[in-house]
C-alpha cells in the first residue's frame, strides 16, 4: 500500500521513464500510460487498498484503448507474451508473499516495469535502449536509490572470495 505522496512521487518518475522510453513516439507513450494505469487499477482491485476502481474504465483500457493503440497493434507479437509474463509474476508475488517480505516478490510484482525497457528498444533500437535503460530502472524501482546508497559491510565478491579460500 502506498500513500498519496508516495504515489504522486512515483507518478512523476513513471512519467519521466515513459518519456525516456518512448521519445517522440506518441503511440508508444500512450501504450505505456494505458498499460500502467490498467496495472495499477488491477493491483488496487487485488489489494483493495485504494478505494473504488472504475471497472468500466478498466474494461475500456484493456478491451478498447490498448487494442486500438497503433504502437501496440504493430508490436503485439512482442508485447503480448510480456504481458503474460508480467501477469504471472504479479500473481505469484501476491500468492507466495502477500506481505512482500522478500526482495524477489517485490521484483515479481513490478515485472511490468520491464516492458518499458522493451518499448525503448522497439522505439529506438538497441543503442537507445542501452542509453535509457539504467535511468528508467532507477525511476521505476524507487528503492534502488536507497539500497545503492546504503553502506555495505562487505561486498558480495569479497564474501565469495573469502568463502572459496
Amino acid at each position: 500500500m502506498s500513500t498519496s505522496t508516495e504515489r504522486a512521487d512515483l507518478d512523476a518518475d513513471v512519467k519521466l521513464a515513459i518519456e525516456l522510453a518512448a521519445g517522440e513516439n506518441v503511440a508508444a507513450a500512450m501504450y505505456l500510460r494505458s498499460l500502467g494505469q490498467a496495472a495499477r487499477m488491477l493491483d488496487d482491485l487485488e489489494d483493495g487498498d485504494a478505494g473504488p476502481v472504475d471497472i468500466g474504465w478498466l474494461a475500456h483500457l484493456l478491451l478498447v484503448a490498448l487494442p486500438r493503440n497503433s504502437f501496440f497493434a504493430a508490436h503485439a507479437a512482442h508485447l503480448v507474451p510480456l504481458h503474460d509474463v508480467a501477469i504471472n509474476a504479479w500473481q505469484d508475488a501476491n500468492a507466495m508473499d502477500p506481505d512482500t517480505h522478500f526482495i524477489a516478490s517485490e521484483f515479481w510484482a513490478s515485472w511490468i516495469n520491464e516492458i518499458v525497457c522493451v518499448v525503448a528498444g522497439l522505439v529506438g533500437g538497441y543503442n537507445h535502449r542501452r542509453n535509457v535503460s539504467p535511468r528508467i530502472r532507477t525511476l521505476l524501482y524507487p528503492k534502488w536509490q536507497r539500497e545503492a546508497a546504503e553502506p555495505q559491510s562487505c561486498s558480495d565478491e569479497a564474501q565469495l572470495n573469502h568463502s572459496l579460500q
